[in-house]
């Protein structure tokens, strides 16, 4: 397994993340490694969709969707026994809303391809919670 997680605090109203959550054609304006997605059915587990990113088209699927709290988007790396998810996760404390948005390789050659691909996969996740904070009219602490 390789993993890598990202929390930010800010001062933020939850049900505005939420909904640029479910609305999958704005993931492109906090994400920049997201060109377009497509999702076919409702934000919900299983719910499958294509996303394009760096110029490759992938196939993914719905999983962990807990309204205002959770999901995750989940993916099969091509040639390889390796399963993607990249994790979204709210929680209101008293500080504020911590975002946290994380990515896990799971399958017998995760620790490999972490190490030939996880930084890349990985180093934009902070800058895509501050757009997407800063989108949903808030600062981070």
């Amino acid at each position: 397994m390789w993993n890598y997680e990202y929390t930010a605090i800010a001062d933020v109203d939850l049900e505005e993340i939420w909904n640029h959550y479910q609305e999958t054609d704005t993931w492109n304006q906090w994400d920049a490694g997201i060109a377009s997605v497509s999702l076919r059915g409702p934000f919900q587990n299983g719910t499958e969709g294509t996303l394009l990113q760096q110029g490759n088209t992938v196939p993914f699927w719905l999983e962990q969707v807990e309204k205002h709290r959770s999901f995750s988007v989940m993916a099969n790396m091509s040639h390889t026994n390796v399963k993607i998810e990249f994790s979204h996760v709210l929680q209101k404390q008293k500080e504020g809303l911590h975002i946290t948005h994380g990515i896990v390789l799971e399958g017998a050659e995760a620790k490999k391809w972490g190490e030939i691909i996880g930084h890349e996969l990985s180093k934009d996740i902070p800058a895509a919670v501050s757009r997407l904070v800063h989108l949903c009219g808030g600062v981070i602490k």
